[in-house]
């Protein structure tokens, strides 16, 4: 029998559930701030990151006449061999070295993510997370998380590559042919990054949520896109708004808050106090940096636990789509 779809709304109960998870339980946010190193939960960035990475490495290709510049890393290991003496000895070391820096990045980072996912599942059953038992739960299950975000990003990287490659050629042929290939192929890039990125936040909360193989992870992911696609998307696109606004007020509480000091600073000159102007910017400047780390570690502890609980709504309750609820809603003011 088909299962029914659940037509409530629900959008406005996982914000507010996971702004004050987020915001109740800001031990979270340590796991929050390595998570945002990779760019966790953030799945709309794809859309406005896409274009500006392929600017980026677009110019180095076009001047070197060669699109293996698109590839990532591989202009820095051209440059080591080249202002190198000893090149074999230079590019071992590099490896060596940006082996090792990986592995403990990968480790921090996805450990973090295994945390804050499962600190989520607990909270939301009720309980209460330990520090210590989160990143147990996030290095038990390192490796399976690992192979869900490499495999992702792996494919946001090719649709990069290919998307550079595209704009490339266009760059060379000047073609009204060539620019709308460019065109369709890069919405279809962005697309697929989009695809992975949400895939990779899906695919980790079942590793972590049901202690799912990497395989079945991934599957179950993709089955989930592909049936509740719009939905995912209307949330990516709410979870955005909801940073940007967030983002916006915190810009402009700095902002008032800097007047005071920009007087401060501005009687200090008039004194020639140097010393205490000095200080009055270091401070500043420190408290500046803890807000930026501050708002994206909350913003992607908001996201991750937000995600979680979409997660769950899409395996247990099936829900409906904003945009498919107000169709329906003409449609039975049509009848009347």
């Amino acid at each position: 029998m088909q299962r029914k779809y659940d037509m409530t709304p629900f959008y406005r109960r996982i914000i507010s559930d996971a702004w004050k998870i987020a915001w109740s339980h800001k031990h979270l946010w340590v796991f929050g701030f390595f998570a945002t190193l990779i760019g966790f939960g953030g799945v709309t960035e794809v859309f406005f990151n896409a274009y500006d990475r392929t600017g980026d490495v677009l110019p180095l290709a076009a001047a070197r006449g060669s699109l293996a510049s698109l590839v990532p890393g591989l202009t820095t290991i051209k440059a080591v061999i080249s202002y190198s003496s000893y090149p074999a000895l230079s590019l071992l070391i590099f490896f060596i070295v940006g082996t090792l820096l990986s592995a403990v990045f990968a480790w921090m980072t996805l450990v973090s993510v295994g945390a804050l996912i499962s600190a989520a599942r607990k909270i939301v059953k009720g309980g209460e997370p330990m520090f210590g038992d989160s990143i147990k739960a996030g290095s038990e299950r390192f490796w399976r998380l690992l192979g869900v975000n490499l495999l992702s990003k792996a494919v946001i990287v090719l649709a990069l590559v290919m998307t550079g490659a595209n704009l490339f050629i266009l760059m060379k042929d000047r073609t009204l042919l060539s620019g709308l290939f460019y065109v369709g192929s890069f919405i279809i890039f962005t697309g697929i990054s989009f695809i992975a990125s949400l895939g990779a936040v899906f695919g980790s909360i079942g590793v972590m949520a049901k202690d799912e193989t990497l395989e079945s992870s991934v599957n179950n992911a993709l089955k989930l896109i592909a049936e509740h696609w719009l939905v995912s998307l209307e949330m990516a696109v709410l979870l955005f708004v909801v940073s940007l606004a967030t983002g916006v007020a915190v810009a402009l509480a700095a902002l008032v808050f800097s007047v005071p000091i920009i007087f401060f600073l501005v009687v200090a000159s008039v004194f020639k106090a140097q010393a205490a102007a000095w200080t009055l910017m270091t401070i500043s400047a420190l408290m500046l940096l803890v807000m930026v780390v501050s708002l994206g570690s909350f913003l992607t502890t908001l996201q991750t636990t937000a995600w979680k609980l979409l997660w769950s709504e899409l395996a247990e309750r099936k829900p409906t789509s904003k945009l498919l609820r107000f169709a329906h809603r003409i449609r039975q003011i049509g009848k009347h």
